[in-house]
């Protein structure tokens, strides 16, 4: 599979032009179906992925006129269609959990190699028929969210102590010695504790050539991770090592004041964007960082009591936020605190506060120029420094993070209107000439 990233000055043009893609055409592949929603051909290579929507998306003008409903957009690849994109169907397998939504996402050659989750409201523009301030409001979304995969250390939501316990039971099914943590009690990995992977890396691939992805997990898998046991694997594609893919988890919103973004980019006034990441559902409205509660508890401490998030006093290093999750406190790397979720619920004050996150006043009126892309070999999306996004990063110049991104909508606002002069901009450009960075990929 191949990952097209485009030059820096046409990415940049991109970013722009992509911030209202409603005006989008379709492809040629439109696989709605009669309710709006994804329905790929029988050969599309597909992953099924659950969207916990937060109460605060839920406005009045959303279950009038937005139908209570949830989408799922992206724009590269094959069924690309405008922006909202697909209509999520909502989930109903829970009497208690109303507010999860799930879709069928493609995962072969460039598509949706990222995505955008929204409430299915198009905000539109001021200068727009059909504007009102409510629609405007109403509209909320998702900065560009991975659809790929991670590697070792690819994102901060999940624990050095996950991946190293993965990567011990790949040296043990290999017969490999034991790796040596230098320092296992710190929260990221060294670059010695990184380098060790690589000769069980060289290991595998020596004993397993010619070998597929599917072919050697056939063979490997890690049966404690219960329905999670495959989302595991190993990349030979790119020869990366094991990999973390997102079939079956649960993309949860960031509601931390310092996660969210706000984009100026159409808007004087700006427009609240939210981060999140995906991650493990145990059902009953719970989630994780782990693949089982089970494994939560042993690892973490933490637990679920009467549908509520119980964090151990011994535990100096987690806490419970104002949404009820078990959160943890790590440093970027200009020392800012940066707040992730380790476990929680969505059935709680995730879904029960309708207030949005009053945006913090030193990150108001922040927004950064598009970027190149920051990871040229292409082998994982590049990990976020702060909690906004699984890929998206953003430079803040208000000393609260201090990333770069290569997302097609920079982590701005989508909501309709759309500049034909950009566009034509982006043709010319493109009839310059694009270099491509490729990349293989295995996506569970």
């Amino acid at each position: 599979m191949r990952k097209r990233i485009l030059s820096a000055v046409l990415a940049g043009a991109l970013s722009v032009s992509m911030i209202a893609g409603s005006a989008l055409t379709a492809s040629a592949a439109d696989k709605r179906d009669a309710n709006g929603q994804y329905a790929p051909d029988a050969s599309t290579q597909t992953r099924r992925v659950y969207f916990a929507m937060p109460g605060c998306w839920e406005s009045n003008y959303w279950k009038t006129e937005g139908k209570e409903a949830a989408g799922a957009y992206w724009w590269t690849g094959e069924d690309t269609i405008p922006w909202l994109g697909y209509k999520m169907a909502k989930e109903t397998g829970e009497a208690n959990i109303t507010n999860v939504y799930t879709t069928l996402l493609p995962c072969g050659g460039d598509n949706a190699n990222q995505i955008i989750f929204n409430n299915f409201v198009d905000g539109l523009m001021p200068s727009m028929e059909g504007y009102t301030k409510e629609r405007f409001d109403a509209a909320m979304q998702t900065v560009d969210a991975t659809n790929s995969y991670y590697n070792i250390a690819g994102s901060d939501y999940y624990s050095k102590e996950l991946w190293m316990y993965v990567y011990d039971k790949l040296a043990e099914f290999m017969d490999y010695p034991a790796i040596t943590w230098d320092a296992p009690e710190n929260p990221k990995f060294s670059k010695n504790e990184l380098a060790q992977t690589k000769p069980l890396v060289a290991q595998v691939l020596s004993e397993y050539e010619g070998y597929t992805n599917e072919e050697f997990m056939e063979e490997f898998d890690i049966p404690e991770f219960g329905k999670y046991s495959k989302n595991f694997f190993f990349d030979f594609d790119n020869q990366s090592g094991m990999g973390l893919g997102f079939g079956d988890m649960m993309y949860v919103c960031n509601l931390d004041p310092y996660s969210l973004t706000v984009s100026y980019t159409m808007v004087p006034e700006g427009k609240t964007t939210f981060g999140g990441e995906y991650f493990f559902y145990y059902g009953n409205g719970e989630y994780g960082t782990w693949p089982t509660k089970e494994l939560l508890k042993e690892k973490t401490g933490i637990e679920f009591v009467d549908g509520k998030v119980v964090v151990p006093e011994s535990a100096k290093d987690l806490k419970v936020d104002a949404y009820g999750n078990a959160v943890k406190t790590l440093q970027d790397a200009d020392g800012n605190n940066i707040t992730y979720m380790v476990a929680g619920t969505i059935n709680g004050e995730y879904l029960n506060n309708k207030t949005i996150p009053a945006i913090p006043e030193d990150k108001k009126g922040v927004e950064p120029a598009p970027t190149a892309p920051t990871d040229p070999k292409g082998t994982v999306p590049a990990p976020g420094k702060d909690a906004q996004s699984s890929t998206n990063d953003t430079a803040n110049t208000a000393n609260k993070s201090n990333n770069t991104t290569n997302n097609s909508a920079n982590g701005s606002v989508a909501t309709g209107d759309f500049s034909f002069a950009v566009v034509a901009f982006v043709v010319v450009l493109a009839g310059l000439g694009v270099f491509y960075f490729t990349r293989k990929k295995y996506s569970k």
